[in-house]
């Protein structure tokens, strides 16, 4: 009796180890080339044309190595703890011995960190339904742009309309994302 139940024990053991080792497994593709906004990543290369407020469309080349459903791709930029930025494919599914071009578009914020030369890390993870993954890291160097005035919000008092002979007043909420102090800025108003 104590026999059989070590080896059921044993047995249940070697299951678990087996079965933990199966969702450790990369999913079943090789990324063979990422682009960020048309021009080749290499690993190692740090990327620093990209400016704050630009769109960075992320470009991966996958080859299926074997048949796999539910496979994502999903692309997120570390470094600015203020903004999530991340985004994902919808789930598609490939065959072994095939190629995959897949893209997803990142909006970077007009206000990410402050200082000019900031660098993030853009995580490329593959992954499919039973938790496997293959991952790739790159180094993305975010810089200010020279001249970036915005206007964020106009106030009217007393409102949007205005009756004959009263005057309206306006608020207006600009803000300097640029790298340079401006100077002299002039806000007009027109009807």
């Amino acid at each position: 009796m104590i026999k059989k139940l070590s080896m059921v024990l044993i047995l249940a053991m070697l299951f678990s180890v087996m079965s933990f080792v199966a969702a450790a497994a990369p999913v079943p593709v090789t990324v063979q080339n990422v682009w960020f906004n048309g021009r080749e990543v290499l690993s190692g290369e740090i990327r620093g044309d990209i400016l704050r407020g630009d769109t960075l469309e992320v470009e991966v080349k996958l080859i299926a190595n074997a048949s796999s459903d539910d496979v994502r791709v999903a692309v997120d930029m570390q470094g600015d703890d203020r903004a999530d930025i991340d985004e994902r494919t919808e789930a598609f599914s490939v065959e072994a011995g095939k190629v995959y071009y897949k893209k997803v578009t990142l909006n970077l914020p007009d206000n990410l960190d402050l200082r000019t030369g900031a660098e993030y890390i853009v995580h490329i993870e593959v992954s499919n339904r039973r938790d496997e993954r293959v991952t790739k890291e790159f180094v993305l160097k975010v810089d200010t742009p020279r001249h970036a005035v915005e206007i964020n919000d106009v106030i009217f008092n007393p409102g949007l309309t205005v009756e004959a002979g009263r005057s309206l007043l306006a608020s207006v909420r600009v803000e300097n994302n640029g790298e340079k102090d401006e100077e002299n800025v002039k806000v007009a108003l027109t009807l």
